[in-house]
């Protein structure tokens, strides 16, 4: 039996007859402390631990009480890992190093670390200090550690078992300083602003060598810090937040603005207030003069934030970099596939006439698709080339469907000789199924078959997932068909991108497609939604307007159906004339 199993089951027979004291005591002497640690609050305010540097309130009262939240006794830590992000210069790196420093007083207490943290006598404990550039985490950690430590009566020579080496160690992007050693205390600072790739893998190595080393003493001596600034919304802080694998009970956020963290200072709010909106995934931030008359039902009101009047000249001036660097706030990434959310809902402007998200019986082949859809298909000019698309999804995802034609070309030259292709995409659509049901196949096919009564069919394309079958059937039947993906590569979402950047493409209103489009980000290989997202709709839009582009000669073309059926009216007439003309004279002669 190890001694956190010995604590929980002592704690567990003993905790009625316990006060709160005696059970910090026996918990520290299963634990092995020769002396009980002081609590954080004596240690930051005590002159013989770090009193002469953060005593008499030189250290913010906000970052007092995270800590005092962060370390509830001397002997437990409520966190296995923190995120420290929101504004600059609000003191981030100054709790991450009075949390390094309690942790080696915790440390130092114990009658033998080696034996309480299970590792190899003679071995080093580490402390890592992750940064930008090793020289950067020297700076911003390691030397004010050490001044701090020459200031401290404790740490300049009153240690109570300087028994076990701790070394600071410094590391960068270009740097694996960590390896190798039993890292127990790490800060990966500045974490948003290094390469993605990079980030990933120093927080990755960070937990595993937890898991592997030291997982029987988390809660009581084991610390990771997020320590970063807030730098847009595509960050691997703020996905480590969103995807937290280890539960709220392990990781502690703390996302503080200027205003919260010097709030003592009596310097915010002495002249009133103002409103700005942060921005959400469909909506720009913009400072807010009526947030009744302003904020609707579709924006998320806990991204509506009341800001100090002191500070209102500084959000007018840069609004975006007021909101990550003072409010603490993430807006928008740089990569997102769209930066302007508000140019992406412009142009989703065609009037919509169905819900958003279709469902047919599975069972009823006379619950069409076509009558679902049928007013958005009749804002299609009857001579023009259609390019339909599906992205299927058939027992999990909804099915995307869309229907593009070329417009007309937009000229960019007063001669007339720059000229772009305008597309509209007037059916959006996703297609869901009911409890206990897939997809239907067959109704898909039968709303192309039904589309192919009233249109040319340009080309109708699809993924590949459990499409080929349709595609089959659909080229038996004279229908031009292709297979085409829009992630192995990104020129297709690219291309949409473009053209609705120029205003060039127009599609029907679709509040799930419009959530879909401009949540899209670039995760290094292909455009993608977030973790708990959907792209389905999005692709299905991204794969017509391209199959429309790529076959830009026959869609600017008259369709040959309308071209056919213009003719045949035609000649009906021409015949009905001249029956007319032959009766007329017929009358002439014998009337």
């Amino acid at each position: 039996m190890d001694n956190l199993t010995s604590i929980r089951l002592g704690m567990a027979e003993n905790e009625e007859q316990l006060t709160d004291e005696e059970k910090l005591q026996v918990a520290a002497n299963l634990l092995g402390y020769k002396v009980m640690p002081v609590d954080i609050e004596t240690f930051i305010e005590s002159p013989h631990y770090l009193g002469n540097i953060f005593g008499d309130g030189q250290l913010y009262p906000y970052w007092k009480k995270k800590l005092k939240e962060l370390f509830p006794d001397p002997i437990h830590i409520n966190a296995l890992i923190v995120v420290l992000t929101g504004a600059i210069g609000t003191g981030k790196s100054t709790f991450s190093r009075i949390c390094s420093l309690y942790l080696q007083h915790k440390i130092d207490c114990l009658r033998d670390p080696y034996k309480t943290l299970g590792i190899a006598r003679g071995k080093s404990l580490n402390f890592v200090f992750f940064h930008t550039t090793g020289a950067k985490a020297q700076s911003d950690f390691v030397d004010p550690n050490n001044r701090n430590k020459e200031e401290s009566p404790y740490f300049n020579g009153g240690l109570h078992s300087p028994n076990i080496p701790m070394a600071d160690v410094v590391d960068g992007q270009r740097s694996n300083n960590s390896i190798g050693g039993d890292t127990i205390f790490q800060v990966l600072s500045e974490l948003n602003f290094v390469p993605r790739d990079t980030a990933e893998y120093k927080l990755d190595q960070a937990v595993k060598r937890i898991q592997s080393r030291f997982l029987k003493v988390v809660g009581y001596f084991i610390l990771i810090i997020i320590d970063t600034s807030t730098r847009g919304d595509d960050t691997i802080a703020d996905d480590f937040i969103k995807s937290n694998p280890f539960g709220e009970d392990q990781v502690m956020v703390v996302r503080a603005s200027i205003w919260e963290a010097k709030a003592h200072l009596n310097l915010y709010f002495r002249k009133g207030f103002f409103w700005f909106y942060a921005g959400d995934s469909t909506h720009s931030p913009f400072i807010v003069e009526d947030p009744d008359k302003e904020i609707t039902m579709e924006m998320d009101r806990s991204r509506l934030i009341k800001a100090p009047k002191e500070l209102e000249s500084s959000a007018r001036y840069g609004l975006k970099s007021f909101i990550e660097d003072q409010a603490g706030m993430s807006t928008k990434s740089s990569g997102k596939l769209f930066d302007d959310p508000d140019k992406v809902r412009d142009q989703f402007n065609m009037q919509r006439f169905h819900d958003e998200v279709l469902t047919v019986n599975f069972y009823n082949k006379s619950d069409k698709l076509i009558y679902q859809l049928d007013r958005s298909i009749r804002e299609i000019p009857t001579d023009k080339v259609i390019f339909p698309r599906y992205d299927l999804g058939v027992t999990n995802d909804c099915t995307g469907i869309a229907i593009t034609y070329f417009d007309q070309f937009k000229f960019f030259d007063s001669n007339q000789r720059v000229k772009m292709p305008v597309y509209r995409t007037p059916v959006i659509a996703g297609l869901s199924r009911k409890v206990g049901e897939e997809t239907s196949l067959y109704h898909l096919f039968e709303f192309i078959m039904d589309l192919a009564e009233r249109f040319e069919i340009g080309e109708f394309t699809a993924d590949q997932f459990a499409s080929r079958q349709m595609m089959q059937d659909l080229e038996r039947e004279g229908i031009k068909v292709r297979l085409l993906s829009v992630d192995r590569t990104d020129s297709a979402y690219i291309y949409w991108k473009n053209m609705i950047s120029n205003g060039l493409w127009f599609g029907e209103e679709n509040p799930v497609a419009i959530r879909e489009a401009c949540e899209l980000s670039f995760d290094g290989h292909k455009y993608d939604h977030p973790k708990d997202g959907s792209k389905d709709i999005c692709d299905a839009i991204c794969g017509s307007v391209y199959s429309c582009y790529e076959n830009l000669d026959t869609a600017i073309q008259l369709s040959k159906k309308y071209r056919v059926e213009t003719q045949n009216k035609f000649l009906q007439q021409r015949m009905q004339r001249s029956d007319d003309v032959f009766k007329d004279m017929l009358q002439g002669i014998y009337g």
